[in-house]
């Protein structure tokens, strides 16, 4: 399949993700993202995986982001064994190694499931349309969270800020069980919960950064969030890669996760 034909949605949902980030030698972030599109997407959706991505950081130009879904956590292995066994893998690592500074900041997760709205038939991570960009807010926990905090999340935090979304957004929280594929190290011993959020345009984004980053919720609903995490969230501003990289293209780089 060519890289800029939309990707098949499928109705199976994810039920473990990897959130990737990769720190790449300055100048060289296209060069691994036309690689990526071109090389490395059919292979891994072949052997069971489904990508989202990759995407650009708006604000960090040495950072290429992309999510790596599989059905469930015992296929993991087997999936990552068989894509980094195929001929694209070993024709094309040299090339990726080469301009890669960093590959372990990973994130092991699983979606939030006690999710009143989901259903078989929601699309789990699919771009409403150019030109929107993504939010990703990464929230780190100063212990694991309980039901109670993602509940509050969705019937309270979430309405506050729905005013700049352009779709229902999704949420991943940390894989309680240890990475079952050690040659690909992930970030282990801390609670996270990463919610994406597309929007329509950079403007809109940046509100709903803002009120994340700092602390603009109704003082009662910041005071709560606040008693859960270590902290603002780290907020990545995405936009698809292939935007940049292939003029012309489908700026929906999806297969099409549901849940």
């Amino acid at each position: 399949m060519s890289p800029d034909v939309p990707r098949t949605v499928t109705s199976t949902p994810p039920s473990v993700v990897e959130l990737r980030q990769y720190t790449v030698i300055p100048g060289r972030r296209d060069f691994l993202a036309e690689l990526f599109l071109r090389e490395f997407l059919d292979p891994q959706e072949a052997v069971g995986a489904r990508i989202a991505g990759p995407f650009y950081d708006l604000e960090k130009p040495d950072r290429f982001v992309w999510l790596r879904a599989f059905s469930d956590l015992a296929s993991r292995p087997s999936v990552l064994a068989s894509f980094y066994a195929s001929p694209a893998w070993k024709t094309h690592r040299d090339a990726v190694n080469g301009v890669l500074i960093d590959s372990n900041n990973v994130l092991l997760l699983r979606p939030v499931r006690d999710d009143p709205d989901s259903s078989p038939g929601q699309e789990w991570l699919g771009e409403p349309g150019p030109p929107s960009v993504l939010l990703g807010a990464i929230f780190s926990f100063k212990s694991a969270p309980t039901q109670a905090f993602f509940e509050f999340f969705e019937l309270h935090v979430q309405p506050a800020l729905a005013e700049t979304l352009g779709t229902r957004p999704v949420g991943l929280e940390t894989e309680s069980a240890s990475n079952n594929y050690p040659n690909l190290p992930v970030r282990e011993g801390d609670h996270f919960f990463v919610w994406l959020a597309w929007h329509s345009n950079r403007s809109a984004l940046e509100k709903t950064a803002a009120v994340l980053e700092h602390g603009g919720l109704p003082p009662p609903l910041q005071a709560e969030l606040d008693s859960w995490l270590r902290g603002p969230p780290e907020c990545l501003r995405l936009v698809p890669a292939r935007r940049f990289v292939l003029p012309g293209a489908s700026s929906a780089p999806f297969s099409g996760y549901r849940s």
